[in-house]
């Protein structure tokens, strides 16, 4: 991932959601968490409970006193909410294009992941304070996810990977991907194509769209040779 998460969950209240905050954290490699002025006790009987092995995130986790300590040498705060407000000084943002932009310009940073109370969500005042704020949409008729479960989408959407996914090891090389393309070059020379070139060049670009693995790039190259 080419910048870093720093959870920070503010005034959690109720020991079962710090236990699925702790262990939805550690799903996704989450190494720390960081706690604003927490009512529920970490180390309460629910907490390690829903915790499960996950834990020791709550047992050593970071506690704050305001937001702006929490979020110190963050290179930007994102704030999080379930109510849409068209008319706020806050900057809305869907899930997918605020993702782009983190990917996009804060590359090699640390960056925040603010959350709000699990009973009223963030204040205006601190939302306002946060670079924008990112709406994950549901369903309208009930729009305000589990803090917990708002975690987990926005881990998995910045940076989470399922551990069966291809591994950087199972990518093909550029090397193999010119090998796939020079052989469907071949398979196009002597042919009576229009334009050949076009054709070559919308093969290269369906590949590269399709972002194929080693196995199956190689099954490719094996069908066309």
């Amino acid at each position: 991932m080419p910048f870093s998460i720093k959870v920070i969950v503010v005034s959690p209240k109720y020991q079962i959601n710090l236990g699925y905050i702790a262990r939805v954290c550690k799903n996704f490699g989450v190494k720390e968490l960081s706690i604003v002025k927490p009512r529920a006790k970490l180390n309460g009987n629910k907490s390690i409970m829903f915790a499960k092995h996950a834990y020791d995130l709550l047992a050593n986790a970071h506690l704050y006193n305001s937001i702006e300590d929490a979020a110190s040498g963050c290179s930007i705060i994102i704030g999080t909410t379930g109510i849409w407000r068209v008319r706020s000084k806050v900057r809305f943002m869907e899930l997918n294009d605020a993702v782009k932009l983190v990917r996009s310009k804060y590359r090699n940073s640390t960056i925040a992941l603010l959350i709000g109370r699990d009973d009223t969500g963030l204040r205006k005042s601190e939302l306002e304070a946060c670079d924008f704020a990112v709406h994950i949409s549901t369903s309208r008729s009930y729009p305000v996810l589990n803090i917990s479960h708002a975690i987990g989408i926005l881990l998995y959407a910045f940076g989470g990977k399922s551990t069966y996914s291809s591994s950087a090891s199972k990518q093909p090389a550029a090397a193999e991907k010119e090998e796939l393309f020079n052989a469907f070059d071949k398979l196009t020379e002597g042919k009576k194509i229009r334009d050949r070139r076009m054709t070559q060049n919308i093969f290269r670009s369906m590949v590269r769209r399709a972002d194929l693995n080693k196995e199956e790039l190689h099954a490719m190259i094996t069908a066309l040779k």
